[in-house]
């Protein structure tokens, strides 16, 4: 009985044994699991779970402060699945910003309205380059393998970035470097929409440029903020109250516009909006500046009792330019009386600098703005003048010009070669003995050869259309000149006309100086001959007009006109 109830014993010691050793293998097996699953998922946070952004940073595809509509997608890949396509603007903007965190200057608000007048001049280039190297991207066939390379570094690097921020490291450290990482990473993921047309990142160079500013910006934040390291140094500099005051009127855009407008005063660039434009931008920093540095000179100047006297001089100095600008405006050339009316406004401004008014609020930016107003009437007064052979002021630049209009001052300009090769096309076009030579020389031969004798005198004799221009000579009578004129169907009737309009018919040798002289209309005729002057002799193609065109081309009251036509004209006249 002893031993069998020893044996049941023993059976179910070795029961409980096997249970607990299999309980320990199921155990260890299970702590196995969760632990290999817990590794293959922090793997796939790597690679597939979305980034976690930070609050304060640009959402994914929706912008955000200073982002625009480039926020990180998944993975760093998506980015810009928004509907932004600033180029520089964001970029610049992030900048302004890293800069403010420093120092209080109101550079974010400069960045992104320069960024914005930038973007409209550089999108043009930028997508010229971006759709030649996504064809790159496609010839070569690296562009899917480089993007889905790209994506995935950009996603590990913005991960890393994520993970950092929420160590809680002291003095916002974790927060700025993990900002910095994250958005590194994001910059990474765009790089690849440069070489293939991810519909997920239509702006890759913009995108990248923004995600990698916006690094710096997020990190300087982060350590120069509220609770950071420098924090209390950057406290104490007060840099702000001193650079920042309250307000500011405009100081470069009228100024930079004018600019613009002395050289479009030349040369029809468009640049009056686009400088005004950039000098808005700038003064979103530069005008309260100016508004400090004025209200210290003036409170000098009144301190030191010279801020007064001297507003009061030179506003009269100021004042008598301005009367003898406006007597010049009648009587002197060129925009003489502007400039020199602007100048004294902008010597009456300046007093401004000194001696605060009600009447003078903005003195730097209204000397500023005259100052460059009166550069701007020269240029205008004297845009496209030549001041005859000898040239003008601006002889430099119309003569430079003289040379795009052909004629013999296309012998020295720039595009001489060009308005060369197009006279050896053109051959005989323009008449003359340009008409012997020119790569169209046997289709203005053969052209001239069907016209024939439309045009009167020996022409007629032959050509293709021979039978028909003789024919309509023969109707037209003296209306084409030449011998023509004594006869045919219509010679009462153009006979009468001739008697009428006197010189007005452009015919050959004595039939054109014999009407010249009288008809019923000879007094109006010779006074019209007398005001085009050499307008109709230097272009008269008849080979036998001879003197009387010769001798209208050089006189006449619109003679200086017709003799500027004709200098742009270049080599129409003989």
């Amino acid at each position: 009985m002893k031993a069998r109830n020893s044996a049941r014993n023993d059976s179910v010691q070795r029961n409980l044994q096997r249970a607990v050793v299999a309980t320990l293998v199921i155990s260890a097996a299970v702590l196995a699991g969760c632990s290999s699953r817990g590794g293959v998922r922090d793997g796939l946070d790597v690679s597939v779970r979305p980034p976690v952004v930070d609050p304060n940073l640009p959402k994914p595809g929706d912008g955000g402060t200073g982002g625009g509509d480039n926020g990180g997608g998944n993975n760093g890949g998506n980015n810009g699945g928004g509907k932004d396509t600033s180029l520089t603007q964001n970029a610049l903007g992030n900048l302004g910003q890293a800069v403010d965190n420093v120092v209080p200057l109101n550079l974010s608000k400069t960045g992104n309205q320069l960024g914005k007048t930038l973007d409209g001049a550089l999108k043009p280039v930028t997508n010229i380059v971006t759709d030649a190297t996504r064809t790159v991207g496609g010839v070569t066939g690296l562009g899917q393998p480089v993007n889905g390379l790209t994506n995935q570094v950009g996603g590990v690097v913005t991960n890393l970035g994520d993970q950092l921020g929420k160590t809680g490291l002291p003095l916002n450290l974790g927060e700025g470097a993990g900002g910095l990482l994250s958005h590194l990473g994001q910059a990474v993921g765009s790089v690849g929409g440069l070489l293939v047309n991810d519909p997920k990142n239509p702006n890759p160079l913009g995108n990248t440029l923004h995600h990698a500013t916006k690094g710096v910006e997020v990190l300087t934040g982060s350590l120069l903020g509220e609770g950071s390291l420098l924090h209390p140094l950057t406290s104490q500099l007060g840099l702000g109250g001193i650079l920042l005051a309250d307000g500011g009127e405009p100081i470069l855009k009228p100024a930079l516009g004018n600019v613009g407008q002395t050289v479009d005063n030349i040369l029809p660039l468009g640049l009056n909006p686009i400088l005004g434009d950039v000098g808005g931008a700038l003064d979103n920093t530069v005008a309260p500046i100016a508004a400090t540095v004025t209200n210290v000179t003036q409170q000098v100047g009144d301190g030191l009792g010279v801020g007064q006297p001297i507003n009061a001089l030179l506003g009269g100095v100021g004042s008598a330019l301005g009367n003898v600008g406006s007597q010049l405006d009648n009587a002197a050339p060129l925009g003489l009386g502007g400039v020199v009316e602007h100048l004294g406004q902008a010597v009456a401004s300046a007093g401004g600098l000194l001696h605060k008014t009600d009447a003078n609020t903005n003195p730097l930016g209204n000397t500023l703005n005259h100052a460059t107003q009166a550069v701007a009437s020269l240029t205008g007064g004297l845009g496209g003048i030549t001041g005859g052979e000898g040239g003008g002021l601006l002889a430099p630049v119309t003569g430079l010009l003289g040379g795009l209009g052909g004629g013999d001052t296309a012998n020295g300009g720039l595009l001489a070669p060009v308005t060369g090769l197009l006279g050896g096309l053109t051959g005989g076009l323009g008449g003359g003995d340009a008409a012997n030579g020119g790569l169209l020389a046997p289709v203005t031969n053969l052209v001239g050869g069907l016209t024939g004798g439309l045009g009167g005198g020996e022409g007629a004799n032959g050509g293709l259309l021979a039978p028909v221009t003789n024919l309509v000579g023969g109707l037209t009578g003296g209306l084409t000149g030449g011998d023509a004129s004594s006869g045919g169907l219509l010679a009462p009737v153009t006979g009468l006309l001739g008697g009428i309009t006197g010189s007005v018919a452009i015919g050959g040798g004595a039939a054109a100086e014999g009407q010249a002289s009288g008809g019923l209309l000879a007094p109006v005729t010779g006074l019209v001959g007398g005001l085009v002057g050499g307008l109709t002799g230097g272009v008269n193609v008849q080979a036998n007009a001879g003197e009387a065109g010769s001798g209208q081309a050089n006189g006449g009251l619109l003679a200086p006109v017709t003799g500027l036509v004709g200098g742009l004209l270049g080599g129409g006249r003989k």
